[in-house]
């Protein structure tokens, strides 16, 4: 089978680091687009989906409407590998664009099959979007192990820092984890600190005005592990994460986790238990204390090792998108 890939393969958001993964392992048959300019890249579009056998369609683009319909009248499988939700996430940021949700509100519409990118995304989807139900299934996203960033140079790890990755956005809800360690350092004495990465957002301001803060706007990817390894609980409280690689990334640069249940990346690790687990990411209570119970107990090697790496691999991802494309 011969497929096309559309989709951003040279951007810095999440889904085009997917796809760029994604095509290191797809079969070397695999089509792309490459014009850059819109009249020329419908027209490869069109040149190329009648070249192929299915058409996935990676991330949200208004070309996928194009793309879709294309499909439809050429009789080419096709499918929308959805990495989010532009929708709720906008209403969680308090970013809201109309134009934007317009956008992905048609491609929900138009797509034959909708893949999400993690089990718990597909519940999710089905729960909010209940018209759409018998066309949604999931592959979680791949995690290419060779690439994983892990600095070999020792960095002196400070059992008293904790780290989150996701900055100011409501949707990350790391002002929730400022309150909690707000608390132990008042209640108990603690001397935390908190390192955290990410845009600016709503919550920045908040954020930044705790004293034991130490906040980053932009950190390269080869640089992550340098700041990983100063910490050593990684805490991961977002209240919508479709998947997420920071968690995984932070657990093999040897930080112990603590993990929100709306997190998808959570179906990577085989023996999570209570603790390890937020259950309600704004209840200060739980937070601080399993942050209290995770800085006497580690839960790292027990957490990596319980990874299958061949399952949750990129190769083993691709291999089932492929399936569900011929089926």
């Amino acid at each position: 089978m011969k497929l096309l890939l559309v989709g951003d393969l040279i951007g810095n958001t999440g889904p085009a680091s997917v796809n760029r993964s994604l095509k290191k392992y797809l079969p070397k048959n695999t089509l792309y687009l490459k014009s850059t300019g819109k009249l020329f890249r419908v027209l490869e579009l069109l040149i190329k989906i009648n070249q192929a056998d299915a058409v996935l369609f990676s991330g949200m683009s208004k070309i996928n409407i194009i793309g879709f319909k294309l499909s439809r009248l050429l009789g080419k499988k096709s499918a929308y590998l959805m990495h989010g939700s532009r929708r709720y996430e906008a209403i969680l940021n308090q970013n809201f664009n109309k134009k934007s949700v317009e956008v992905e509100d048609e491609v929900l519409k138009l797509a034959p099959k909708i893949i999400c990118v993690s089990e718990y995304f597909m519940n999710w989807f089905k729960k909010n979007y209940p018209e759409y139900k018998d066309k949604v299934t999931y592959v979680n996203n791949g995690i290419d192990w060779d690439l994983m960033p892990v600095d070999k140079t020792s960095t002196y790890r400070d059992r008293n820092t904790l780290i989150s990755v996701g900055g100011g956005m409501p949707r990350k809800n790391i002002l929730s984890i400022c309150h909690a360690i707000n608390k132990l350092n008042q209640e108990d004495n603690l001397k935390l600190k908190l390192i955290v990465i990410g845009q600016k957002g709503k919550d920045t301001d908040a954020i930044i005005s705790y004293p034991f803060v130490e906040y980053y706007e932009q950190v390269k990817s080869e640089e992550m592990p340098q700041y990983y390894q100063r910490a050593q609980i990684y805490i991961q409280n977002s209240i919508f994460e479709t998947f997420g690689l920071a968690p995984v990334e932070a657990l093999i640069n040897g930080c112990d986790l603590l993990i929100s249940n709306e997190v998808g990346a959570k179906s990577v690790f085989s023996n999570l238990t209570d603790n390890d687990i937020i259950y309600n990411p704004y209840d200060i209570n739980e937070l601080s204390n399993k942050i209290k119970a995770l800085l006497t107990k580690s839960n790292n090697k027990r957490l990596i090792n319980s990874i299958n790496k061949k399952e949750t691999s990129v190769s083993s991802s691709v291999n089932k998108i492929i399936k569900i494309l011929q089926e």
